[in-house]
């Protein structure tokens, strides 16, 4: 039966090779998918679509570069303390 073994061993690499094919499909769908969410975000930005959540954004960073220099000042006051 050496025939039967060649086409179950042919059988079972299709099946691998199909097993693989699918594999790299769904990996470059998942890529497809990133890719058009990122394009389609950077439109609706540019359209004004994000504008009140861009202000948001922008207003956090200022509170945050506000509390790092505020932490600055602390520590260079802690220092000083320290010193003298």
């Amino acid at each position: 039966m050496p025939e039967i073994d060649a086409n179950d061993t042919y059988l079972l690499k299709m099946q691998d090779n199909l097993f693989l094919l699918q594999e790299l499909l769904s990996s470059e769908r998942s890529a497809i998918a990133a890719a058009k969410s990122a394009t389609l975000g950077g439109f609706w930005t540019k359209a004004g679509g994000n504008g009140k959540k861009i202000r948001s954004l922008e207003y956090s960073l200022g509170l945050l570069a506000d509390l790092k220099a505020i932490g600055e000042d602390a520590a260079a006051c802690t220092i000083a303390a320290l010193i003298f």
